[in-house]
């Protein structure tokens, strides 16, 4: 496989007005069967230096511009027909203005000057694992139990030091568990609930002392919780919703006092509801999204609610721009940041949008897609950077070691407000495709819409939606590769492109048949 970084020229892709994102795209032989080859020739014949493409991260010089590179090939072309045949000529063609124009409209590209947000590798976990809520403390992010890729769960409690970029073995979780949420609070780790068994929940709670490198049974909660979420504020630890013993969504508020050791209930959340995520901006508490329903069809939702330890009370703000169950989310200089979640109800798959919420203007916005989409993880906030560690990198069981960071140079992004009335095409899944993709889109309000795709010449291909009056929300079209007469459409770059009332917003998607 090789990673094929489409770095744009300076401040040539925005998204809405945000910040640009370093974004790399994947290609697989399964996918475009020459991309060996192809990397090959571009080393060979154009001089590409292929390795420090795929570095970018790591060093500056590597911030090469890929579409400058394409140009290059184009107006010598000559030089590379005298290698190649004809058809592997027209395949590389193809490529290169794959790699040109995959970037998606709502993506963002590199700047070589680091002002903008930018992700960045660091040190896999030792052992692959999803269904974990990571916490920081003393600058380790601790990872505690899990499932592993076999598909049993356990007790392992690994933290990554920051500084030293290194992953050490500390002293295992007294249980086997999985969906327990750690908190760091007052020096300590706590991980809280989780679940055991056959998806049984529990109410036990652990503390973890890093000095000592050991664990503490302490004071239980009040009523067994897994798929819950809990931040530590004002020298409390609260745990809200999660899954009863019965697999039941909940809409609980539990707070743990260290100081008298014991839980007592607070006023629960107007929704009901598991999987969410947590963060915590100035004096709120905001639980967003999360799930109900079945273990096997599960339903997301998109609800967005703060709790104000000071008053008891909630607040119903801005939902997110789409349903998350299994994301993770953290604050960062007064916004919220949400990261993957998994959709599994119709077409699966994992979300690789970001999206930032402002608190401040109650709204939100995009910011580009993650480097590894995931599920069943948390983030953590770490000075400037957001990493988010391991998790699954497929719908379901498919865990991963990936550790990556999002960082965010001071007053790098700003929400739009404006966004939240604008009628919004999502990327398509998936990009490339064949035989099909879906395309997704949010309306503001009810609105007159039309969903066209053109080829790279302009010329009208197929007509996905066509004059229909559609109500505010989200919808989905599924695209065949097919045009409006029922022929297939050749392999190539298109251009979706939806217009619902005055709002207008494109796409890019390539078919390889």
């Amino acid at each position: 496989m090789y990673r094929l970084a489409c770095i744009a020229p300076r401040a040539a892709i925005r998204c809405n007005g945000c910040a640009p994102v370093v974004q790399r795209f994947e290609t697989t032989q399964t996918v475009l069967p020459h991309a060996t080859r192809f990397g090959i020739l571009i080393l060979t014949h154009a001089r590409f230096d292929f390795p420090r493409l795929t570095a970018f991260n790591r060093s500056a010089a590597a911030a090469a511009c890929a579409r400058i590179r394409g140009y290059w090939i184009m107006k010598n072309h000559s030089r590379i027909r005298d290698v190649v045949s004809r058809r592997l000529f027209t395949e590389l063609m193809l490529l290169i203005v794959s790699i040109m124009l995959l970037v998606p409209s709502d993506t963002v590209a590199a700047r070589t000057d680091r002002e903008d947000p930018y992700w960045i590798s660091r040190a896999s976990m030792p052992t692959p694992r999803q269904e974990v809520y990571p916490a920081l403390l003393d600058g380790r992010i601790y990872v505690v139990g899990g499932f592993i890729s076999s598909g049993g769960f356990v007790n392992r409690n690994w933290a990554f030091e920051i500084a030293t970029d290194a992953w050490y073995q500390r002293t295992n979780l007294p249980a086997v568990r999985h969906h327990v949420f750690c908190v760091a609070h007052d020096g300590l780790l706590y991980a809280i609930g989780g679940f055991f068994g056959n998806w049984l929940a529990t109410n036990t709670v652990f503390a973890y002392d890093p000095i000592a490198n050991g664990w503490t049974t302490m004071a239980p909660l009040l009523a067994a919780r897994g798929e819950h979420v809990a931040a530590s504020y004002g020298g409390e630890i609260f745990v809200f919703g999660g899954r009863d013993d019965g697999y039941v969504s909940t809409a609980t508020t539990q707070v743990y006092d260290p100081v008298a050791e014991s839980w007592s209930y607070r006023t629960a959340m107007p929704t009901a509801r598991a999987h969410s995520a947590v963060a915590v901006v100035d004096d709120l508490i905001y639980v967003i999204g999360g799930r109900y329903g079945s273990l096997t069809a599960p339903i997301n939702m998109d609800t967005n609610e703060a709790y104000s330890p000071a008053t008891d009370q909630w607040i119903a703000l801005a939902p997110m721009p789409d349903r998350r169950g299994g994301h993770a989310a953290a604050a960062h200089e007064g916004k919220i940041y949400v990261f993957g979640g998994e959709n599994l109800q119709g077409t699966q798959f994992v979300f690789d949008t970001v999206l930032v919420y402002d608190p401040a203007l109650d709204a939100w916005d995009t910011l580009g897609t993650m480097t590894t989409p995931r599920h069943g993880t948390s983030a953590i906030t770490v000075n400037d950077t957001i990493f988010v560690v391991g998790g699954a990198d497929q719908p379901w069981l498919s865990p991963t070691g990936v550790n990556e960071g999002l960082v965010l140079p001071s007053g790098s992004v700003a929400v739009d407000r404006a966004n939240v009335q604008r009628a919004r095409l999502y990327g398509a899944r998936p990009n490339p495709f064949n035989p099909r993709t879906i395309f997704r889109y949010e309306l503001p309000a009810t609105a007159v819409v039309h969903l066209t795709v053109y080829d790279l010449t302009g010329r009208l291909v197929r007509r996905l939606v066509a004059s229909r009056h559609q109500v505010a929300g989200s919808h989905e079209v599924v695209w065949s590769g097919t045009d409006d007469h029922g022929r297939s459409a050749a392999s190539g770059v298109y251009v979706a492109r939806l217009q619902a009332g005055q709002h207008c917003a494109s796409t890019r998607v390539v078919l390889v048949q």
